[in-house]
């Protein structure tokens, strides 16, 4: 972490279950704020924390979660920022349906995050990015305007968009190839886009 602090995290169990909480600490081990609780499904057992964090001190958790008649196997991660502020709501990191457990996290200076696991016949991995291509309307999100916005810069003589955007396949070109990327991630279920490269 920025600093040489680090983030503690553990499993709290407790009768019938059990929570993932974290505590945030400076480079002499003194500890900043008080623990928290991760995890926001509270029912069953919620177990075998991973943390990992960028250059800049925001961190990423990432636990087992029981969610059906006390069965592991899926996976969640939630974001912090450096001020140990949640970014976003937690999300699901495996598949829907998949049996999940071991997890194993690395992050980068930039943010951008790989999750590996074990699902029993093999191992799986996963990348989050910490910002993606594809938002060319600088939304904050992906969705069809930005399809639009696209199509009007490639056919139309429209707007740019900032750096590492528009290469939403990843293949280093901006064309319309991005456009059935995209199309394709948000009607069809396809692969999600590439991670933003850093400016430099």
């Amino acid at each position: 972490m920025s600093g040489s602090g680090f983030v503690a995290v553990w499993q709290n169990t407790t009768s019938g279950g059990s929570n993932v909480k974290a505590r945030r600490y400076d480079s002499t081990g003194q500890p900043l704020g008080a623990e928290f609780r991760v995890n926001t499904y509270t029912t069953g057992y919620q177990q075998n924390p991973v943390v990992g964090a960028d250059g800049g001190g925001a961190f990423v958790i990432v636990w087992e979660s029981t969610l059906v008649s006390n069965v592991s196997g899926a996976l969640f991660a939630q974001r912090y920022a450096s001020t140990g502020a949640p970014m976003g709501s937690d999300f699901r990191v495996d598949a829907a349906g998949e049996f999940s457990s071991r997890p194993a996290i690395a992050v980068n200076g930039l943010g951008n995050v790989v999750v590996t696991w074990d699902s029993g016949t093999r191992v799986h991995g996963r990348i989050f990015c910490s910002a993606l291509a594809g938002d060319f309307d600088n939304s904050a999100g992906i969705d069809v305007a930005d399809v639009f916005y696209l199509i009007n810069h490639l056919f139309a003589g429209g707007p740019t968009f900032a750096q590492g955007s528009g290469d939403v396949n990843g293949d280093g070109l901006v064309d319309v190839a991005d456009v059935f990327y995209l199309i394709n991630y948000l009607f069809a279920g396809g692969p999600g886009p590439a991670c933003k490269p850093h400016p430099v």
